[in-house]
């Protein structure tokens, strides 16, 4: 619960949390995320490496600390 915890409070204060997502187009790619509501077993956030707007599953995010986060990792559009 504490992950659910910490996107509740990253929610409550509009600020990014840095994740892993391990499903999805950017697999296992590091990427900031806002989350904009929370569900049971989802978050909807905005994803500031893509600039949309979509649902994660929460068992599915990896919490990433400022020493996992690289920022060569950020997807880039072609």
């Amino acid at each position: 619960m504490r992950k659910k915890q910490i996107l509740i409070d990253a929610q409550k204060s509009g600020k990014a949390v840095k994740v892993k997502y391990t499903l999805g187009s950017q697999l296992t790619r590091a990427r900031e995320i806002i989350p904009l509501e929370i569900e049971k077993d989802k978050v909807f956030a905005k994803c500031l490496n893509s600039n949309t707007e979509k649902y994660f599953e929460i068992n599915k995010l990896k919490l990433l600390s400022d020493q996992q986060y690289d920022d060569s990792e950020k997807w880039v559009p072609n």
